[in-house]
């Protein structure tokens, strides 16, 4: 693995995400969750995304990773980036990073900053 560049706290977008049986017994709980899964095409899930000099890898945080299933780390190698989007929110924007035919959406505060940190180190693979 490569040098890491940048820890981030983030919340990204899953929608294989699903309670855990643990939490399910919280029926409000459950049903609030489907719910929000349903409206919002799956759940933002805290976690952390580590910007490397050759890739990017998304954790859930432990908190998360116990409280719901069907999440795990996603790593994204530089190779497979296709672009980038910057999509602007009134509080905290959502980078979206595209790769290999698919997509995946964090927010977190600075996001400008941290897609230009990015996009930079991209960039500097791309010419190495």
């Amino acid at each position: 693995m490569g040098k890491l560049i940048s820890k981030k706290t983030i919340n990204y977008h899953s929608s294989e995400a699903q309670a855990a049986d643990w939490v399910t017994f919280r029926i409000q709980r459950a049903i609030l969750l489907n719910s929000a899964k349903r409206i919002m095409g799956g759940l933002w899930i805290g976690g952390s995304c580590e910007l490397y000099d050759d890739r990017l890898i998304i954790r859930p945080n432990g908190m998360n990773a116990s409280a719901h299933k069907n999440i795990s780390e996603i790593e994204v190698p530089f190779e497979f980036v296709e672009g980038f989007d910057l999509e602007k929110r009134l509080t905290t924007s959502i980078v979206r990073i595209n790769f290999a035919g698919t997509f995946i959406r964090f927010r977190c505060w600075g996001a400008e900053k941290f897609i230009s940190k990015i996009q930079q180190v991209v960039g500097d693979t791309a010419n190495s």
